[in-house]
């Protein structure tokens, strides 16, 4: 086997192994590796060497031969593991000794990014954090690994903005991060746009010839709402709002329908003009609040299980159908109970122990009484078109204090 490098710090480098040798022998064994297919026979030679007691090596250098002994160490992970940095908004490791000579570090100190949450605090600073970006300084703090950054931020109280110092490459960078109070549970407030309980379709110039009718206007393809005196109905056109015609030419102009509805009150009524059936006529209606968005809904976090769910939200409704209840799972963490037990992002959570989760309040309440009594927890979850139960034992409860 020819050796083709040797890491700084290791067991070949202290007994003094060199790129270029040639090994011949491990321990007892002599090496026999032909062709590149024979690899995976030294590699477990080497893998069943005993830890921490001598082992004898002989190679060949400059055509001689050669023995040491050096004593084998239980070997490094490739990447170390991979943790979220909720307060960052990013995902990050600690640097293993492979990753340093990846991104051709000079040491192993520092936090190497792995991923950046859209929108977060370094998602959204200027310049944005990015992934294989290595954070070394936080005010002042050194960041050597992951408990210094953990250390650092939660010395951090509430709302603050920090200079980060970070590496991009051979760069030496530095931004200011925004940096926000976390809370369990949150109603993230919202500013109340007009809006109607429909969906539309434009229509263009060649369905209106088809259709025979001058006026643009948009087609109302779904109505989100129950009530049974909500006046406009599917297959409604509507070409006017309070005496105003639409703009309407592309598929992609219905967006100047929502856009006119934000200029009335939450509450109003606006009067449109409608051809239904053929017949244009005029039709009053109530103008509602626009609903939360998914980064507006309630959410909660819950730390022994390395998960946080939010309320279901108009844009689930849209894509789920309407009536369903429950929490929709957010976020899971790597490595976590719920990331073990494989509860995923999206799933809409049902029940736990048999009973109905229909929001985060309700959620919150049946995991504080699983933890005061020490129960294991059942999920009845529903993902895509299947419905499934998803079991994590109580052990959980035992994980974080």
């Amino acid at each position: 086997m020819l050796v083709s490098g040797v890491l700084k710090g290791s067991p070949a480098e202290k007994a003094g192994i060199k790129a270029g040798d040639i090994i011949i022998q491990v321990g007892a064994s002599k090496v026999k590796v032909e062709t590149i297919e024979d690899m995976p026979y030294f590699n477990q030679l080497i893998s069943e060497l005993p830890l921490n007691r001598y082992t004898r090596i002989i190679f060949l250098r400059e055509g001689k031969q050669k023995a040491v002994f050096l004593k084998p160490i239980r070997r490094e992970k490739t990447y170390c593991e991979t943790k979220e940095v909720k307060r960052l908004g990013i995902t990050a490791r600690d640097i293993s000794r492979y990753e340093m000579l990846e991104l051709k570090r000079e040491s192993q100190e520092g936090v190497v990014i792995t991923g950046v949450r859209p929108g977060g605090p370094a998602g959204e600073a200027k310049p944005a954090l990015a992934e294989n970006d290595v954070i070394t300084e936080i005010e002042g703090v050194p960041i050597r690994n992951m408990e210094d950054l953990n250390k650092c931020l939660e010395a951090i109280k509430g709302d603050a903005s920090v200079m980060v110092r970070f590496d991009r490459g051979k760069e030496k960078m530095l931004t200011v991060v925004h940096l926000k109070e976390e809370k369990e549970m949150e109603k993230i407030p919202y500013a109340k746009k007009g809006w109607l309980p429909v969906e539309v379709q434009s229509l263009t110039d060649d369905i209106r010839d088809k259709l025979k009718i001058k006026k643009r206007g948009v087609l109302v393809t779904r109505v989100y709402t129950k009530e049974e005196n909500f006046p406009l109905k599917v297959g409604d056109i509507i070409t006017e709002i309070e005496g105003e015609s639409l703009p309407i030419r592309s598929p992609a102009d219905k967006t100047v329908f929502y856009e006119k509805l934000t200029d009335y009150q939450v509450g109003s009524e606006i009067e449109l003009t409608i051809i239904r059936d053929g017949q244009e006529i005029k039709q009053k209606v109530l103008v509602s609040a626009e609903p939360p968005s998914r980064e507006e809904a309630a959410k909660y976090r819950e730390v022994n299980l390395g998960i946080s769910v939010r309320e279901v939200c108009f844009e689930d409704v849209k894509e789920l159908g309407e009536g369903k209840k429950g929490v929709i799972v957010d976020t899971v963490e790597e490595g976590s109970w719920a990331s073990l037990a494989q509860l995923g992002v999206g799933d809409l959570i049902l029940e736990i122990n048999g009973e109905k989760v229909d929001n985060v309040d309700k959620f919150k309440e049946m995991i504080d009484k699983a933890r005061a009594e020490k129960n294991d927890l059942v999920f009845y979850i529903e993902r895509d078109t299947e419905h499934k139960f998803i079991e994590i034992k109580k052990l959980v409860w035992e994980a974080r204090k």
